[in-house]
């Protein structure tokens, strides 16, 4: 006979229906509950980092180029990439810990799909909007960082997607 336990885990309700004696199962919950706090203590964390590495490159990017090369001229060419891409940092943040997640809950081959296909479309796109192909405009390096950010910002949009959908459905598995 299947055994019912309902808990709260990470402030979400969750029934979990089992064989298994209702004490094992709420060591289960236990367990997750542990796992994903620790999931989202980190995520509060890189959301600092990220924050704050976004900030600096978006107010200091020539000087961050500096400390990269001795060449003056080159700083100043790829400061402006720097200045774009440094807030995709935070979205790219979200993901690469939300990939982790999955790995953790038995599912890799989300993060392969996930980063793989987003690699192939910005790879197409930088063709297209660096060099003004096939009627876009031709942007150079800014093209490439507008690109590279609208990138990230769609990997974490489709990642709150996928979350808030199974939050809906009182799913652990995401």
């Amino acid at each position: 006979m299947a055994n019912k336990v309902t808990m709260n885990i990470c402030g979400q309700e969750y029934t979990l229906v089992a064989d298994e004696s209702a004490a094992y199962m709420e060591k289960v919950g236990a367990l997750v509950y542990e796992r994903m706090r620790q999931v989202l203590d980190a995520l509060h964390v890189s959301q600092t980092d990220a924050a704050v590495l976004a900030a600096v490159l978006f107010l200091w990017p020539v000087q961050i180029m500096d400390l990269m090369s001795n060449n003056q001229q080159l700083s100043i060419l790829g400061a402006p990439y720097l200045k774009l891409i440094g807030i995709s940092y935070i979205f790219n943040m979200l993901s690469s810990v939300y990939a982790s997640a999955q790995r953790s809950a038995e599912n890799p081959s989300f993060g392969m799909k996930l980063f793989g296909t987003s690699t192939l479309i910005n790879t197409g796109l930088n063709y297209l909007l660096i060099f003004g192909k096939l009627g876009f405009p031709m942007l150079g390096i800014q093209g490439a960082a507008m690109l590279l950010g609208l990138d990230v910002l769609m990997r974490g949009l489709f990642r709150l997607l996928r979350l808030d959908l199974a939050i809906k459905d009182n799913k652990i598995e995401v």
